[in-house]
């Protein structure tokens, strides 16, 4: 099987009591069908423990104390851990914040940008990120569009980091490609994709003024506060964002690109392939670019009321939006009906934030 994996997959370590937004805290804990059987063996003290916050019923999951894992300890370390070891830890507990991605003969894994040491790798790269391929396949054996859909990826990347081009223009870019591979795709039009993935694009910057797409930036906040909100913190972000952005015209300052560049090649990477099951290779991209959007509006809006780091708001996004199934349904359900993701309003609000 092929793997593939970004530079920076193998340098996680989890930081443990250090981490300010556990893991621990907050969702609900899935125990699979092998660490339960393992932990019915457990003999002992804690073997009791372990019966005594565990239901027994499927799904198996942890009784949670409060919102707290019951074998969270006081120092925010994991007791299964300490007493067991990690080989013994579920399947969930062992993986996050890790992903994978599995298309026929081919796995690609990640970091998930909701866990604050993964968001620290991924974003303060000053890098350009690089993809490590390991193990064979069999090449004649894959899915023919998704040998496509990787090259179209391949490309996307390789024109984001493209750092001697402006970075709205990067984007204008890529969103201009996609909505004509989107076209080849939908026809199923192998060799107009072919020759569109390496065409020579250009792209205008529109002439906006930051009065004129205020409207957007209000309904993209508003949009956000009409989902699941899952932390008091982002929901008092977007409600000062929001007050922000209606009462003043927010000015923007230079963005830092190579942050931009690494976000939105995190989303790309992470959700890009995924059209080869869906079809809506166009919605990938435009989630990508209003997820950069929505967090340089939102840096910009709460950056002199509160003391929050871009990555922090990219790491909060993440885990209110990628992290709830329901707010990624809702999302995709946004592109295909609302106006606020059409082309020309996305490249107005590109040409203003960035």
């Amino acid at each position: 099987m092929k793997r593939r994996t970004p530079d920076y997959y193998h340098r996680f370590e989890c930081i443990g009591s250090a981490c300010r937004d556990n893991c621990c805290v907050g969702w609900e804990i899935d125990i699979d069908d092998e660490a339960y059987g393992d932990y019915c063996s457990v003999q002992g003290a804690f073997g009791q423990r372990l019966m005594e916050y565990i239901d027994h019923r499927r799904p198996y999951h942890f009784i949670m104390e409060g919102d707290r894992c019951p074998f969270l300890n006081t120092r925010n370390l994991c007791d299964i851990y300490m007493n067991l070891g990690k080989d013994r830890l579920c399947q969930i507990c062992t993986d996050h914040p890790r992903f994978y991605e599995t298309y026929g003969d081919r796995l690609e894994a990640g970091l998930g940008l909701v866990c604050e040491e993964a968001a620290r790798l991924i974003l303060n790269n000053k890098d350009k990120l690089l993809f490590i391929d390991e193990g064979e396949g069999q090449e004649e054996a894959e899915d023919p569009w998704l040998q496509m859909l990787n090259q179209v990826r391949e490309q996307v990347i390789l024109l984001l980091q493209e750092r001697k081009r402006p970075l709205w223009e990067r984007l204008a870019l890529v969103l201009s490609q996609a909505m004509i591979l989107q076209e080849d795709y939908s026809r199923q039009d192998k060799k107009s994709m072919s020759a569109h993935i390496h065409r020579q694009w250009t792209v205008e910057r529109p002439h906006e003024d930051p009065a004129d797409v205020k409207g957007w930036f209000l309904d993209c906040i508003e949009f956000l506060q009409s989902l699941e909100l899952l932390t008091d913190q982002w929901e008092k972000i977007l409600d000062l964002a929001y007050d922000k952005v209606r009462e003043e015209n927010i000015v923007f300052s230079d963005p830092d690109p190579i942050f931009y560049e690494q976000l939105m090649i995190y989303f790309v990477y992470r959700y890009f392939l995924r059209s080869v099951y869906d079809f809506q290779l166009l919605d990938k991209i435009r989630f990508a670019i209003f997820s950069c959007l929505a967090v340089r509006v939102l840096e910009t809006a709460v950056s002199d009321q509160e003391n929050i780091p871009p990555k922090e708001i990219a790491r909060l996004y993440s885990k209110e939006i990628e992290y709830s199934e329901e707010n990624m349904e809702a999302l995709n359900e946004e592109f295909l009906f609302s106006e606020m993701f059409e082309k020309q309003k996305l490249l107005n609000a590109v040409s203003i934030v960035f």
